[in-house]
């Protein structure tokens, strides 16, 4: 036997997801992405693991999911006795999922890894968009196109969104709620103050330069228009090297902050700005209506 080490560097990104460390194995019970694996830990921000593995060859994966839907990191451990340290840290990269990246883990098949388990980003929409082009083909009436246009509320975690009946909610780890369209992917994720107490003392433009602050975008970036706090930015996503295009909106309810962030191809993104801000003027909250 001999000790592998897996050390996940503390980061605002992702702070509240935790990691689940998963070794391939011949009587392992769940399948990570085509690999039947056991869960050997878990690892929440910042902190620092130990496992005893054997000397054998075998792959690592680190996912944010121990559901259906895996997203996250593949590293292949040699044959040997020696121990293994590793180090990494969640990336930002919401079209990848945030996903966990080990530390100078690079070869053409952590590369396949990474595209086969993207979660979001191009996979997600190109889904979309394959779906939607066979929906407008098969329904090509007036009446479906309207029934696509009409406006259509979803609600999570109290939180209620205005978009059109062409969405479709999608369940992803790591995210409170996805919807997804032809060409758009909405993102939602609630932080509340009972997880993360020190929120409580940030004001809605604090909060905003925070998240901007820890997630490379400039603050510059953030603007106010029209009541609402966002900010635009560009990703080139590792995944698949498609640069994509986000505006995310910042929320404040009494309980919580919201980041919405609203995905499309970075030359889709003049076309939909309106629309954007006409879905993010129409969320609201359930404290909000009960006050």
């Amino acid at each position: 036997m001999r000790k592998l080490t897996v050390k996940r560097r503390k980061r605002f990104v992702a702070c509240l997801a935790t990691m689940f460390v998963w070794l391939e194995s011949a009587d392992g019970d769940v399948r990570v992405n085509g690999r039947l694996c056991k869960k050997i830990g878990e690892l929440k921000n910042g902190e620092e693991k130990s496992f005893e593995i054997g000397e054998e060859a075998a792959a690592l994966l680190i996912t944010a999911s121990t559901g259906k839907s895996f997203s996250g990191e593949i590293f292949f451990l040699p044959a040997g006795s020696e121990d293994i340290t590793l180090s990494g840290e969640n990336k930002f990269d919401p079209a990848a999922g945030n996903a966990f990246r080990i530390d100078g883990n690079t070869g053409e098949a952590v590369k396949n890894y990474r595209k086969k388990s993207t979660r979001l980003g191009a996979l997600i929409l190109i889904c979309a968009i394959l779906l939607g082009a066979v929906g407008g083909y098969v329904a090509s009436s007036l009446i479906l196109r309207a029934q696509k246009e009409r406006p259509k509320e979803f609600s999570a975690d109290g939180m209620t969104i205005r978009l059109t009946g062409e969405f479709r909610p999608q369940e992803e780890e790591g995210f409170t709620a996805v919807y997804l369209s032809k060409k758009v992917t909405v993102m939602a994720t609630k932080e509340s103050y009972s997880e993360v107490p020190p929120l409580a003392r940030f004001s809605l433009s604090s909060y905003a330069e925070h998240v901007a602050e820890n997630n490379r975008i400039d603050k510059s970036a953030i603007r106010s228009e029209d009541g609402l706090t966002y900010a635009a930015y560009e990703r080139r996503s590792p995944a698949d090297g498609e640069t994509y295009s986000y505006t995310v909106f910042f929320y404040q309810s009494t309980d919580a902050f919201w980041l919405i962030q609203f995905a499309t191809e970075k030359d889709d993104a003049d076309a939909f700005r309106e629309k954007i801000f006409s879905w993010a003027k129409s969320v609201s909250f359930a404290d909000e209506k009960a006050a």
